[in-house]
């Protein structure tokens, strides 16, 4: 090529190479350091040791791969931010720290476990995340609404997957929200919550979720990420503190499986599962690998939820839910049941996000921030929330419990089988019109000096208690409980 054209590296800052080759073999034909991203300078020289290029190189055997790398050396081929490099992988075999991995899948490009998607879906390549867009400054300040200490009504998010127009600007539209639950928590780090509005453009839409009819599969609605930052991305091998909130968390999650299927599955885990100390386990977060001996090799710790595509309907295996490579359980594909939306989604309408929810606003490690995200709704081709802070509504997704002054926002509902305490100090106001429903256990218990208090802004409280343990003991108020 240099024969041809002597010319041929002149301004090029990296080299992509493609092989297409049908298997690892074939293609470590070529290169003896296998796959991946040389994250340093190479050189090529010509047959006489002549220096023909130095620079950073990748290698792969497919198109998204290659963008993928080219991820790994973003900062080196632009010179910015300075002292960047590249963003490092993301997936089950990769911790930023803390026994925690980034389990990230089709919602980012540098995800590097599983089967490659634009195999799968017409509508290109996975997306570059939010997270990482802010960083590179491609997504601009302007675009994002930072919300901190202060209630909000009303913020309105525009397709993440496209810059804002000025006349978007102009109407009070944000590509993204910044929720923050820890600003400047050591030195300039912060963790926070991420909120984005997908529109069913681009990679959003696919065709590859068995358990999502025609007709439902395109992804629409509010996505949520959980961020801590940790560092400050200039090392390529260190990252933040990164979790997908699901708003359906795994299968039979109040009833609502996700799939519907008899696979078993077993929903115990530790109370620091995926190194998240709020308990907020999801189907992503359950992706460990153990030791398999019959067919010698790594296979899932626990059977992986959310969704199958459709080998998993066509294929057997070792045993009944384990495929014949187990790359097929490798979920390819994001889903509608990930997305918040006021819209009911597999029987359920999951439109808010609080302290007591599932996932919830809890903070890394476990304490509530008593943070609301709430109100969430479309309204035409974008999508509105509002921001509460001190606020819980919904029904009680786990055993938990409050404490503070907390605005009942919504109808409070304690489900069959759940505890919610009440910590002796707190006071629990009612908006107009909500009531709370205990089903399951309420255990309300203050003291003559920490007192327990309910209020009700219309001065009507409205209380259901059904059948389980109910104690309150307020020492504010008295409340005459019947059993039915």
């Amino acid at each position: 090529m240099v024969a041809d054209n002597s010319g041929i590296f002149t301004g090029i800052t990296a080299l992509h190479c493609i092989f297409n080759t049908p298997g690892n073999t074939d293609r470590n034909e070529f290169c003896d350091w296998g796959s991946g991203t040389i994250d340093e300078s190479i050189t090529l020289t010509d047959a006489l040791g002549g220096t023909l290029w130095t620079g950073p190189i990748t290698m792969q055997w497919n198109l998204e791969d290659l963008i993928h790398e080219r991820m790994h050396i973003i900062g080196t081929i632009s010179g910015s931010p300075s002292g960047f490099d590249g963003f490092p992988d993301r997936g089950f075999d990769r911790s930023p720290g803390g026994g925690h991995h980034n389990f990230t899948w089709d919602y980012d490009i540098i995800s590097h476990n599983g089967t490659l998607s634009n195999q799968y879906s017409l509508y290109g390549l996975r997306p570059i995340s939010t997270h990482d867009l802010i960083f590179l400054g491609w997504i601009k300040s302007d675009e994002i609404q930072e919300i901190r200490n202060t209630d909000l009504s009303g913020v309105k998010l525009a397709d993440v997957n496209y810059s804002l127009t000025s006349q978007q600007k102009a109407n009070g539209f944000y590509r993204t929200a910044k929720v923050m639950l820890h600003e400047n928590y050591i030195g300039d780090l912060d963790e926070y919550l991420l909120i984005e509005f997908h529109n069913a453009t681009e990679f959003d839409k696919n065709f590859t979720n068995y358990d999502e009819p025609s007709g439902d599969r395109y992804n629409k609605g509010i996505l949520v990420w959980h961020i801590k930052e940790t560092v400050n991305l200039l090392d390529w091998f260190s990252d933040n503190m990164i979790d997908l909130e699901p708003a359906v968390p795994y299968n039979g999650y109040y009833s609502n499986p996700v799939p519907n299927d008899s696979y078993p599955r077993n929903y115990t885990r530790s109370s620091n599962y995926n190194g998240i100390l709020s308990g907020d386990y999801d189907y992503l977060d359950d992706l460990n690998m153990i030791w398999y001996s019959p067919t010698s090799r790594y296979v899932f710790e626990y059977l992986p939820d959310g969704g199958r595509h459709v080998w998993e309907t066509t294929t057997s295996g070792p045993y009944g839910w384990y495929p014949s490579d187990p790359n097929w359980f490798y979920r390819p594909i994001s889903m509608k049941s990930d997305f918040f939306t006021d819209a009911t989604v597999k029987g359920r309408v999951n439109n808010v996000l609080n302290a007591i929810t599932r996932p919830s606003t809890k903070d890394w490690a476990g304490n509530q921030t008593n943070i609301a995200v709430t109100n969430i709704q479309r309204v035409s081709d974008y999508m509105t929330f509002d921001i509460r802070h001190n606020a819980v509504s919904g029904t009680v997704a786990q055993n938990t419990t409050i404490s503070g002054n907390i605005v009942v926002t919504g109808n409070l509902i304690i489900p069959s089988g759940v505890t919610l305490t009440i910590s002796p100090s707190t006071t629990l106001q009612f908006d107009s019109g909500v009531t709370l429903v205990v089903n399951g256990t309420l255990n309300a218990v203050g003291n003559s000096s920490s007192r327990i208090t309910f209020t009700n802004t219309s001065g009507a409280l409205g209380m259901e208690f059904n059948l389980i343990l109910v104690q309150v003991i307020t020492f504010s108020i008295v409340i005459l409980i019947m059993l039915r």
